[in-house]
């Protein structure tokens, strides 16, 4: 498996996730609540298997959370 480095923006990749997963998680009446800061650096990844990884926490995350509940998620940065 080769990874592709690029830079990117995570908030364009994680909207890109939340546009897909959006409808699953309104037809459970569940609040995704993203708490990831507007300036969150660029990153240097994989940004197709970020995509996938965060795909697979959402998803995972919206089919175990109950009905009518909120889940938030967050980034903090580390100081260097």
């Amino acid at each position: 498996m080769e990874l592709i480095t690029t830079e990117f923006l995570l908030q364009d990749c994680l909207r890109q996730v939340l546009d897909v997963l959006d409808p699953l998680a309104w037809n459970k009446g569940i609040e995704v609540a993203n708490a990831l800061p507007d300036n969150f650096p660029i990153m240097l990844a994989d940004e197709g298997r970020m995509r996938q990884i965060l795909f697979a926490l959402l998803s995972n995350a919206i089919k175990f959370t109950s009905e009518g509940s909120t889940f938030s998620f967050t980034f903090p940065l580390r100081q260097s």
